[in-house]
C-alpha cells in the first residue's frame, strides 16, 4: 500500500481515510512517501529521469509522476490520501495484473477532459499495478513527450494517463474499472457534502470497493477573496451542478440594482446568548439588501436582549420573546418561520457575522437562475480567542440558506418555491430540509467565504468535536498573524463588535450580560 505526502505530517483530515485502509486490509504492508524519498526512489532507481522530474514547476506534478515509478519497481497499491476504502480490497484484485479506475461521466465534460479528446478520464488516483508491468514503460514515454507541457493534468496526471492508456498496444491485461466500483462519487458531489446524507452515502456506495472524496488538496485557495461582482455561482438541480457561472455586472446589470426587492425575513433562534445575539443583529443592521426584516425568537429567562432590541428603536428588527417550555430548535424554527412575514427567509444565526452585501448576492444569485434558494458552497470558520480563522470545506451550508418562504403559483422566478419544516430536532434539524430542496428545487450556490463568518466563542449544538473537525477538514487555515490579516481584509465588509474590542481592534457594541 503507497501513500504520498509532502512531509511526515499527514493533515488530521485524511487520517481517518488512510486508516480505512488498515482496518479493511490488515495484513497488506504499508510504504508512506514523501518529497524526499521520491525524489530518493527516482535518483536511485531512474536516475535518466531526474532532471524531467526536478524541472517540473509545480510539487503536483513531482506527485503524479512518481507515483508511476512507484508501482513499477514496488507493484501494490497506490492510493491518493483522500481515497477512503470501503471493504477489503483484495477480491477486486484478484486475477488481476493492472487495476484503473474511470472518473464519473460527468469529469469527462470538463476542460481538460474535452482537451485530451477521451471518452472519460482514467484516474490516477487509486491505481494496482504487478511490479514491472511494461505499461508503465509506456507511461514514462509519455511523460518524457509532454513534459514542456503546461497544466497538471495534461503533462503528469489523468489525461496523460487517459491517454497513455488509450495509445497503449496491449490492453488486454489492464483492468480499467467502470466507476460505480472505484468512484461512486463526482466532484460535485463531494465539493456539496452529499457524502454526508446517509441515504445517498449508502445508496451511491452499495457497490464501491472506494471512494474518492476529491479533496483537490494541490488547488487549495488562499485568503485572497476574489471580487464579489465576479464571484462563482453554481446551479444545482436534482442534487447535480448543471451550470457554472459567475456574477458579473456585465451579464446581470449592475449588481447595484439588486439591493432591493422582495421583502427578505432573516429569522433568528436564540436562548440566553443576548451577547452573541446582538453581534449578529448588528450585522443584520449594516446589510445592504433595504428590503428586509429580522425576526428575534427568544427562549430566555430574562429580558436582556429584549432591552437592547428596544433601545434599538429599528423598525425593521421584531422581538418575541418565549417562557421557557422545552421546544425543540425544530420547533422553535418553525415558530419564527411562522412569525415572518417576507417572501423570502434567511437564516440568521446568533453570533455569526454576515458581510455587509450578503443578502444583496444571495437574492442576485437566486433572482439571475430563477431558483428557489441560495447558499454559500464554503463560509469562514472563526476561532477570536485562539486567533485563528478557516474557510470550510465545499459544502451546502445550511447555516447560509436563503430560501423562498412559500410556492407562488405561475410566477416564473419562484417556480421551485416552498421552504420545507423544519423536523423537531434538538440539533442537526436543518440538515433534512436542505437535503429535500437540494432533491426537489433548484439551487444557487454562491462561492464567497467571505460573505458569512461563524463564530466559535463557545459550544453549540454540535459540540466543540464538531467544530474542531472542521478547522482538520479546512480548505485553508489561518492562525495568529495570518488570522489577523484575513481580519483585516474583511474589517471594512464585516462588523466585528465585541468580538475584537477586548483585542484591540476598536469594537462598539454594548456590552451585555446574559
Amino acid at each position: 500500500m503507497h501513500q504520498i505526502w509532502r512531509s511526515p505530517d499527514i493533515p488530521e483530515q485524511w487520517r481517518v481515510w488512510r486508516e480505512s485502509w488498515k482496518i479493511h486490509n490488515p495484513h497488506w504492508e504499508s510504504m508512506f512517501w514523501t518529497d524526499i524519498t521520491g525524489r530518493e526512489l527516482i535518483a536511485t532507481c531512474y536516475p535518466w529521469f531526474l532532471g524531467t522530474y526536478d524541472a517540473y514547476p509545480e510539487p503536483i506534478m513531482r506527485a503524479d509522476a512518481v507515483r508511476y515509478f512507484i508501482l513499477h519497481r514496488y507493484g501494490g497499491v497506490y492510493a491518493d490520501l483522500d481515497y477512503e476504502c470501503l471493504r477489503p480490497f483484495y477480491a477486486i484484485l484478484e486475477g488481476r495484473q493492472l487495476v484503473m479506475g474511470l472518473e464519473p461521466s460527468e469529469h469527462a465534460e470538463t476542460a481538460e477532459a474535452r482537451a485530451s479528446g477521451s471518452s472519460g478520464p482514467v484516474s490516477n488516483a487509486l491505481m494496482a499495478s504487478i511490479p514491472g508491468h511494461a505499461f508503465w514503460e509506456h507511461v514514462f514515454r509519455k511523460l518524457m513527450n509532454d513534459r514542456n507541457g503546461r497544466r497538471p493534468l495534461d503533462v503528469t496526471g489523468s489525461v496523460l494517463l487517459t491517454r497513455a492508456w488509450e495509445s497503449y498496444p496491449d490492453r488486454a491485461f489492464i483492468s480499467v474499472l467502470d466507476a460505480p466500483l472505484l468512484n461512486p462519487i463526482t466532484k460535485n458531489e463531494a465539493r456539496c457534502g452529499f457524502w454526508l446524507d446517509p441515504a445517498f452515502r449508502e445508496r451511491a456506495g452499495a457497490h464501491a470497493w472506494a471512494v474518492h472524496h476529491w479533496a483537490g488538496s494541490w488547488v487549495r485557495q488562499s485568503a485572497r477573496f476574489p471580487p464579489l461582482e465576479k464571484c462563482p455561482v453554481h446551479l444545482l438541480r436534482n442534487r447535480r451542478i448543471v451550470m457554472r457561472g459567475a456574477l458579473r455586472s456585465d451579464v446581470l446589470g449592475n449588481v447595484s440594482d439588486m439591493v432591493s426587492g422582495p421583502l427578505i425575513s432573516c429569522v433568528m433562534v436564540t436562548r440566553d446568548r443576548a451577547r452573541l445575539a446582538a453581534a449578529s443583529i448588528r450585522s443584520f443592521c449594516g446589510q445592504t439588501y433595504r428590503d428586509r426584516e429580522l425576526v428575534v425568537l427568544d427562549e430566555s429567562g430574562d429580558n436582556a436582549l429584549g432591552r437592547h432590541v428596544a433601545a434599538l428603536a429599528d423598525p425593521a428588527i421584531r422581538y418575541v420573546r418565549l417562557e421557557p417550555q422545552g421546544l425543540t430548535l425544530g420547533e422553535l424554527r418553525n415558530l419564527a418561520v411562522q412569525e415572518s412575514r417576507g417572501k423570502f427567509v434567511a437564516r440568521w444565526d446568533e453570533g455569526d457575522i454576515s458581510h455587509l452585501r450578503r443578502l444583496e448576492l444571495q437574492m442576485a444569485a437566486i433572482r439571475s437562475l430563477e431558483t428557489a434558494a441560495s447558499f454559500l458552497l464554503r463560509k469562514l470558520i472563526w476561532w477570536p480567542d485562539e486567533g485563528r480563522i478557516a474557510i470550510a470545506r465545499s459544502r451546502v451550508w445550511e447555516s447560509t440558506m436563503l430560501c423562498r418562504k412559500e410556492g407562488c403559483g405561475k410566477e416564473a422566478l419562484c417556480r421551485n418555491g416552498g421552504l420545507p419544516p423544519y423536523p423537531a430536532r434538538r440539533s442537526g434539524e436543518g440538515t433534512p430540509v436542505v437535503a429535500r430542496l437540494m432533491r426537489e428545487k433548484r439551487i444557487a450556490l454562491v462561492d464567497a467565504p467571505q460573505l458569512y463568518i461563524h463564530v466559535r466563542p463557545g459550544a453549540n449544538t454540535f459540540g466543540e468535536d464538531r467544530i474542531d473537525r472542521q478547522w482538520a477538514l479546512a480548505d485553508a487555515r489561518f492562525e495568529g498573524p495570518d488570522c489577523e490579516d484575513v481580519l483585516q481584509e474583511l474589517a471594512e465588509s464585516c462588523s466585528f463588535g465585541d468580538y475584537t474590542a477586548e483585542r484591540g481592534r476598536g469594537g462598539t457594541a454594548p456590552k451585555l450580560k446574559n
